[in-house]
């Protein structure tokens, strides 16, 4: 084998070819083997295409076929192109991903920066606070002085970027910080120093009430014996121990692990909705369903226990766990106040309406036996008297069907008889004696309609009677 084929073909088309193969100036190909190191491949390109574009017509599914099998010979991919900003990427993994990069809904109130995970998203705000993505911004500030500029107080006012956020404002100020201590090494040469953060809360009670909070959180005391001695780590150490005790102030009164008793609580101190679900003996139930409907997450937990000990479990997709009750294949929309199957979800919105009204509710059915498992009216005292009632019954023919056989894999109702009246009976009985009637009774075609038309008379007669107002005559026994 001479030089020439040792080395890698150049393959060379023209402009003239199908406008798949044409942008490029050349493609070469080569072929490894373990044992014999590069070989050489020479292809005679043109002819292929000369010969594919006067066997089949330009646009031709054939030749688009012939096309797909030279691109896949020499191995050409020409990727995905992203219709959004027509960036071509290689791999379909990596082109889902960039395409949930133009729908985030994770977005940094620091920097705008937006992020696809929540995760991502923690781990960037924790750098602004680190010193790491620092945002600088300008914070009105007034300064206070005594005993002969030996103390001095430097307040820093929130703007309306990092009003609402502790993290935003620590960031924001922490050159300003710096550049103050500077200044006070430069001055006195000495310096003691510490951060000291006034935080006023508002928050809504369950009875409509506001109550306002107004407390400090003070860091550790510093020393610097210059300017030199000014460190990031001391700076993001006040910030951290002003933040955990904010965090710790605001997780007041909830003791860790949260008992489910106290959930409405952390409710209220976050932005999240909390719904609780138990499972005894073989079956769910709900626990806790949180009431707030505008949350910015809601999240499912399952509440196990053994003995003393319990456990919270995440549950990822409710329907998919709660389906597993269901003996039937077919997905199931559930609601979490009753825990009642619903086979879509225009169903579920329009059952929600009514059960939402309503607390978490666990059906029991009675055990079989006992007496317990027997319904029985016994109120009698708080029934009504009306003053007249009908009594009615109907007589019918039962003629057999002729029917197929249900499928054994699936539940079903099998009709196997029709009723057809053929009679009825009524009799109207009134508190009053005098309006009573004997019985009516009627055999024969139409009886349905025949019924219908003797109840409105019927009513008539009754609605006479109740329309009259009789004189009250008053005795010496009443």
């Amino acid at each position: 084998m001479n030089q020439e084929e040792n080395d890698i073909s150049n393959i060379y088309y023209n402009a003239s070819k199908p406008a798949a193969y044409q942008g490029a100036e050349k493609i070469r190909l080569t072929l490894k083997d373990e044992g014999f190191g590069a070989i050489s491949l020479v292809m005679d390109i043109d002819a292929v295409l000369t010969d594919s574009t006067q066997k089949y017509p330009d646009g031709s599914i054939a030749l688009d076929n012939v096309l797909k099998t030279l691109k896949r010979n020499l191995n050409v991919n020409e990727g995905f192109t992203c219709g959004i900003c027509s960036k071509v990427i290689q791999h379909r993994n990596n082109f889902n991903r960039h395409l949930k990069s133009h729908d985030t809904t994770h977005k940094c109130f620091m920097c705008n920066r937006k992020f696809t995970r929540i995760d991502s998203l923690k781990r960037h705000e924790r750098g602004h606070l680190t010193g790491g993505n620092a945002n600088i911004s300008n914070n009105l500030t007034t300064s206070q002085n005594a005993l002969d500029d030996s103390a001095h107080v430097l307040t820093i006012y929130p703007s309306d970027e990092d009003r609402y956020d502790i993290l935003t404002f620590f960031s924001n100020i922490r050159q300003k910080i710096k550049h103050t201590l500077a200044e006070r090494c430069d001055k006195v040469r000495h310096v003691k120093w510490y951060l000291n953060v006034h935080v006023e809360l508002t928050r809504e009670t369950n009875d409509g009430e506001v109550n306002n909070s107004q407390p400090y959180f003070k860091s550790r005391t510093y020393m610097l014996l210059s300017k030199g001695d000014i460190e990031d780590g001391e700076i993001n150490e006040a910030f951290q121990k002003q933040f955990q005790s904010f965090d710790e102030y605001m997780a007041r009164d909830i003791s860790y692990p949260v008992q489910v008793k106290q959930i409405p609580k952390f409710e209220n101190q976050n932005d999240i909705a909390v719904n609780v679900f138990g499972f005894e003996e073989g079956e769910f139930f709900p626990i806790h369903i949180s009431k707030h409907k505008n949350k910015r997450y809601e999240v499912d937990l399952l509440y196990l226990t053994k003995n003393d000990d319990a456990h919270y479990c995440y549950v990822k997709h409710l329907n998919r766990l709660l389906s597993r009750t269901k003996n039937c294949g077919r997905a199931y929309k559930f609601c979490r106040y009753c825990l009642r199957g619903l086979t879509s979800q225009k169903i579920l919105e329009k059952h929600l309406r009514y059960c939402s009204k309503q607390e978490a509710q666990h059906v029991e059915f009675p055990e079989k036996g006992g007496g317990e498992d027997i319904l029985e009216f016994t109120d009698f005292q708080k029934q009504m008297r009306a003053p007249f009632v009908i009594y009615c019954d109907f007589e019918a023919f039962a003629r057999p069907l002729d029917t197929c056989l249900p499928n054994p894999n699936h539940s079903s109702t099998t009709t196997t008889v029709n009723y057809e009246a053929c009679g009825y009976g009524y009799q109207i009985v009134c508190e009053d004696d005098r309006y009573s009637k004997p019985p009516v009774i009627y055999r024969g075609p139409g009886v349905c309609q025949h019924l219908l038309e003797q109840l409105f008379i019927e009513e008539e007669y009754i609605k006479d009677i109740l329309d009259k107002i009789e004189p009250l005559h008053m005795r010496q026994t009443n």
